[in-house]
Order: structure tokens, then sequence, then C-alpha cells
């Protein structure tokens, strides 16, 4: 959960596969992040595979349609807050 004041207490934090869905540098050592934290025991049911699921693209990567790169960014980094009725 995440406190805010203004949105009057407490809302739920979703972090979504798209999100994780990305290599990440573990001490050295570059992993997917969902991969990873399957094999820490983060998941209930074992991820081995991560073929056809789906993620957002970097606002950097420009062999990437702007427009694909402005919708990632704002779910990743909007969405949660800009919904009906939350403010």
């Amino acid at each position: 959960m995440l406190k805010l004041p203004h949105a009057g207490g407490r809302i739920r934090s979703r972090i979504q596969h798209r999100q994780l869905n990305r290599d990440h540098g573990y001490g050295g050592t570059f992993t997917n992040q969902i991969l990873a934290l399957s094999q820490m025991g983060y998941f209930s049911n074992s991820i081995t595979a991560i073929d056809g699921l789906f993620s957002y693209a970097s606002a950097t990567d420009e062999t990437v349609p702007v427009e694909q790169r402005v919708r990632s960014y704002l779910a990743a980094n909007c969405v949660q807050c800009h919904q009906p009725g939350f403010w």
C-alpha cells in the first residue's frame, strides 16, 4: 500500500509485468527482472519463460514509434494517480 494524505489515505500500488519485463543488472550479471524475482521466490508460481509477455518501450528507444513510447511512459508513471475520482 502507498500512503498519500492528499488522496484520502491509502491506495494500492500496482506493478505490471510490462514494467518488470526487461533486463536489469544484478551485481554485474544482467537478467530479466521477472525471471530474477521468480528465482528469488517472490511469486507463488515459478515463472520459467517470458515469451509472449509485453513490455513498456523505453522513452529513449528511437526504434519504437513515438506514440508507443509516450503511451508506455504515461502507463508506467502517470496512470496510477490520474484515474476518475482519484483527486
